[in-house]
């Protein structure tokens, strides 16, 4: 079985009290790659995160996959109790500007959808036919529809801008994150030591493994909880949330920084102090490739360089310092 399973398993639970943060954690360090990757155009700023041994933290809502943090939500399962918590308040609301006997308000509040016993009053009582009833209550399902998947997408955006994320790949050898982060090739990768960090150094607590999937995640269960739940609330389920992407993205071999510090606080750097090694791409500019390697002989780092093999599809990396 796939260590992630557990993992997910243990930090995924609907009710707080199930959560087993530690097993958690201690199953995602014994899995924790050796060596992460970074791979960077070769810009000034990446030059300065590549001297400052520094990483960026960006807001999810300016990666390039528009799914980042996309939950998916039933609202038709949320319906029950988001009727129930409006139900006094859409009878109290009614009853001001159309009489509504005691029975008729008993029944609606107690209904699973209260306002379709009161257009069904307010309709018969007016003579209108059955028809005209459904027609009426379709159009007002259709209303309620959009409101609930604009709040969807509303919950997504706020999402997009109060996490920080920075995103790291398994490997330096996968050609299409060269293609698609290094700049067709004329960038860089530097190598993270994950050893060199100590056990309980918080880094290691706030990077998290990628689970592919076809699915968006289902955030469905923990918004039933902070409803009809009395034993709290997961807050930790953001974090599988934002480390749930397509399967169409499982080249990537992503980890990644998740840090929920506010859409208000600044995208910042964040140290690292782990580099080992630093890739240049094969087409990289000879200025930059200089200064990259005047910057790896102060911080006493290898470099290594790109270049096609001969005979398969993959890349092989000589050593130029």
């Amino acid at each position: 079985m796939n260590w992630k399973t557990d993992y997910v398993k243990f930090l995924d639970c609907v009710n707080p009290l199930d959560l087993r943060v530690d097993e958690a954690m201690q199953l995602k360090n014994e899995n924790l790659p050796s060596k992460l990757y970074k791979y960077r155009p070769a810009t000034d700023y990446a030059l300065q995160n590549l001297e400052s041994d520094t990483v960026w933290l960006n807001k999810p809502s300016e990666y390039n996959d528009p799914f980042e943090f996309a939950e998916y939500i039933d609202f038709k399962q949320l319906q029950a109790p988001l009727n129930r918590d409006a139900g006094f308040d859409v009878v109290s609301h009614f009853a001001k500007s159309f009489p509504v006997p005691d029975e008729v308000k008993k029944e609606a509040r107690s209904a699973f959808n209260p306002l379709e016993i009161l257009i069904d009053y307010a309709f018969l009582k007016e003579g209108r036919d059955s028809n005209e009833i459904e027609i009426f209550k379709s159009a007002v399902a259709e209303v309620v529809q959009e409101q609930y998947i604009a709040l969807q997408e509303s919950k997504i955006d706020f999402m997009q801008e109060q996490m920080k994320v920075c995103s790291f790949c398994e490997t330096h050898e996968q050609l299409l994150m060269w293609s698609h982060y290094s700049d067709y090739h004329t960038g860089f990768c530097v190598e993270y030591d994950t050893t060199l960090w100590p056990q309980e150094d918080i880094r290691r607590r706030l990077l998290y493994p990628i689970i592919y999937q076809d699915k968006r995640y289902d955030a469905t269960g923990h918004l039933m909880q902070n409803l009809i739940g009395h034993a709290g609330f997961n807050p930790l389920y953001s974090i599988i949330s934002g480390s749930t992407k397509s399967s169409e993205w499982s080249y990537e071999k992503e980890w990644r920084f998740i840090i929920n510090i506010g859409g208000s606080y600044p995208k910042k750097n964040y140290n690292m102090n782990c580099q080992s090694r630093v890739f240049l791409g094969y087409r990289i500019d000879q200025k930059r490739k200089k200064d990259i390697m005047d910057i790896c002989e102060k911080k006493a780092i290898q470099v290594f360089q790109a270049k096609p093999a001969h005979d398969c599809y993959k890349l092989i990396f000589q050593k130029v310092n």
